[in-house]
C-alpha cells in the first residue's frame, strides 16, 4: 500500500519499497526497516542502525553531537566533585550535594559515552558494508 501523502517522481519507487518490505520479512533475527538517506528502504540489523531517536532515547543524531554532550556532562560532574572536595576544607563541613551531583552526572556521562560508542560502531559498520545512514 502506497501512501498518497508522499508524492514520488519515481514511478518504480513503490515497487522497490514493496520488494524491500518482502525481503525484510524473510530475514532472520531482529531488523529495522527504515528509509536510508538515499531515499530507499533498507533493512538494518540492530548493530547497523545504531541509536534510536524515537521515544525517550537520544535525540542527537551525530557522533560529534553525542561526544560534545557527553564531554559537557563530564565537565559538570567534575565541577561537582571539585566543589565537594573544596567544601571539605571549609569549617562548615562538606556539602554532600556535590557528591550526589557527581554520582548522577557521572552516570549520565557513562550512558552518553555508551551511546556515542554505539553510534560510532554502527556508522563504521554501515560504511564498511556500503549501506547509507538511516533517516531516524
Amino acid at each position: 500500500m502506497v501512501s498518497s501523502r508522499i508524492p514520488s517522481r519515481d514511478p518504480d519507487r513503490a515497487l522497490r519499497d514493496e520488494q524491500a518490505r518482502a525481503g525484510h520479512k524473510l530475514l532472520a533475527g531482529p531488523h529495522i526497516l527504515a528509509r536510508g538517506k538515499d531515499g530507499e528502504l533498507h533493512s538494518y540489523t540492530l548493530d547497523e542502525y545504531g541509536n534510536s531517536t524515537h521515544g525517550l532515547e537520544s535525540q542527537i543524531r551525530s557522533v560529534w553531537g553525542m561526544t560534545l554532550l557527553t564531554l559537557g556532562v563530564l565537565a559538570t560532574a567534575l565541577t561537582c566533585l571539585i566543589a565537594f572536595i573544596y567544601s571539605c576544607t571549609t569549617p562548615s563541613g562538606p556539602a554532600w550535594l556535590g557528591v550526589a551531583g557527581f554520582v548522577v552526572l557521572g552516570a549520565c556521562t557513562w550512558i552518553g559515552a555508551q551511546a556515542t560508542l554505539r553510534e560510532a560502531r554502527a556508522k563504521a559498520l554501515r560504511r564498511r558494508k556500503g549501506i547509507p545512514d538511516p533517516i531516524k
